[in-house]
């Protein structure tokens, strides 16, 4: 038995490897967060359980005994049953079968003074199609509104990155020159461009993208990149979910 146990755990952990990569790589791109997330949850656990499945086929050689074999059963089956559906999960909930928004993640990108009207209006867009607008900004606590408002922050730059994230919107306001060129916002806008995601700015907060490192490549040709002049517009809002529908681009 020992034989069979040793030779399963080494082509489920070569399999796990494989899986890894595709996922790292190719899934990452058209998959959302949370659904990447599962599929990588699939591989940690069948890489486990082979681990598992390699120690007790090690152990079966020196003890045969009925237990260990048993073991070695219920690891197998745990592979296929537990790894096997989370893929297969990942796999039936594929955004690109059914262009949808809902539970993607949306980092909306703010400092004191963003236009209040604006992300109210973004958040209520997307909570209307079950997706969730998250703040991020330069510190954690509460940032100002031009409304004299307050909003609570969810993230900011030191405990978050744009893997999290589906796309990434930034809001109009009064303060913007504190964002554009600011090293961390370019790291997370360079990295949602790099990985193909929807990126969103409307009023002044368009020059905050002219000041990322991608500027020079951009242009209004470009699908998932959602520009406007207008401020709180319901239209850009429709824009932008009609984009992250589609999940990626470039």
């Amino acid at each position: 038995m020992y034989k069979p146990a040793l030779t399963s755990a080494a082509i489920f952990a070569a399999l796990a490897v494989v899986l890894g990569a595709f996922g790292a790589h190719a899934l990452k791109q058209v998959l959302t967060s949370e659904l990447l997330q599962t599929f990588e949850t699939g591989v940690k656990y069948q890489f486990y359980h082979s681990f598992a499945l390699l120690a007790t086929g090690i152990a079966f050689k020196s003890y045969p005994v009925k237990q260990l074999k048993l073991a070695s059963t219920f690891f197998i089956i745990g592979i296929v049953l537990f790894s096997g559906s989370l893929y297969a999960l990942t796999m039936l909930k594929n955004p690109t079968n059914s262009p949808t928004i809902a539970s993607r993640k949306v980092a909306i990108i703010c400092t004191d003074g963003v236009s209040q009207a604006c992300v109210m209006n973004m958040k209520s867009a997307l909570q209307a199609q079950d997706a969730k607008g998250f703040i991020v900004a330069p510190h954690l606590g509460s940032i100002a509104t031009d409304a004299d408002g307050a909003i609570a922050v969810d993230f900011s730059f030191l405990t978050a990155s744009s893997v999290l994230f589906d796309a990434v919107y930034v809001p109009d306001g009064l303060a913007l020159n504190e964002l554009a060129g600011d090293s961390d916002v370019n790291e997370f806008l360079n990295d949602a461009y790099k990985h193909c995601k929807v990126i969103g700015a409307d009023g002044q907060a368009t020059e905050v993208l002219s000041a990322a490192p991608f500027a020079g490549q951009l242009s209004n040709a470009d699908d998932g990149l959602i520009l406007t002049s207008d401020v709180a517009s319901e239209s850009f809002a429709d824009d932008f979910i009609a984009a992250m529908s589609q999940h990626r681009f470039w």
